[in-house]
């Protein structure tokens, strides 16, 4: 008779060798049932968080899903991710504001150099307007404007020129654009009321006299263009009192102008 082998007790569990999960690529041990008794129902399996499974012979195998640990590698990764992603922004906005650090330094350096080209040339052009060189001043007026339109001193300056060589509607323009820029420019107020004395816009004149002996009376000049429109226009004792105190100014002129005044 052939030899039985002992019977193993039954419900006794051995671990097979371990083998792909069923249905799944999760790491498992697995468990073979040497009983052909159903012991474990899938529901009992299922509550210890197992899976029943049968192979093609018809037996049981009963699947003990086991969580999977994150490796090392994966686990620094994790970790390292959001502080990765926190220093390259650092870096990225350090380095953003050196660029506007930069740009802003050259730009001031930019018009620092600007403001001192335009002083230099208003300083050049103001001698040579001083020393009746107008063509001298007219070129660093306009070498000044030529980069500075807006130069309320330049535009008063240039204009200034242009009606002592009587180039008179040209320098009306210029006038004109320096009290757009500035309203109560002194020099231009005074100079365009004689370009529009010699124009023969006598109540044009007279306002700007008018607003430049507001802002500034001591001005024998005005003060004597104003008391010409006067007169003008019949107003003999206005014009008598501007030529009285351009004279106590001592101002060139006035006392002739005075003289002809009270004789007229």
């Amino acid at each position: 008779q052939p030899e039985r082998r002992p019977e193993r007790p039954p419900f006794l569990w051995e671990p097979s060798p371990p083998r792909p999960a069923c249905g799944g690529g999760t790491t498992s041990a697995m468990f073979c049932c040497s009983c052909k008794e159903d012991v474990r129902k899938e529901a009992e399996a299922d509550k210890d968080g197992g899976e029943v499974c049968r192979d093609g012979q018809g037996e049981e195998k009963v699947e003990l899903a086991l969580p999977v640990l994150p490796t090392k590698e994966a686990s620094g990764d994790v970790a390292a991710g959001p502080a990765a992603s926190s220093s390259a922004d650092k870096a990225a906005a350090k380095a953003e504001k050196a660029r506007a650090d930069k740009e802003a330094k050259a730009a001031k350096q930019k018009a620092m150099d600007k403001e001192k080209q335009v002083s230099e040339c208003l300083e050049a052009a103001s001698k040579a307007f001083e020393e009746g060189d107008w063509d001298g001043a007219i070129a660093k007026y306009s070498e000044v404007l030529s980069t500075s339109p807006d130069v309320a001193a330049a535009l008063a300056g240039r204009g200034g020129a242009l009606l002592r060589k009587g180039q008179v509607k040209e320098a009306l323009f210029d006038l004109d654009g320096a009290l757009k820029v500035e309203p109560e420019c002194l020099y231009a107020l005074r100079d365009r009321a004689e370009v529009r004395l010699k124009l023969g816009d006598l109540d044009g004149a007279i306002e700007d006299y008018n607003k430049k002996l507001t802002l500034a009376p001591a001005d024998g000049k005005a003060l004597c263009g104003r008391g010409e429109i006067k007169l003008k226009k019949g107003d003999k004792a206005g014009a008598i009192s501007d030529f009285k105190f351009a004279t106590q100014l001592g101002w060139g002129g006035a006392k002739e102008l005075l003289s002809k005044a009270q004789g007229s």
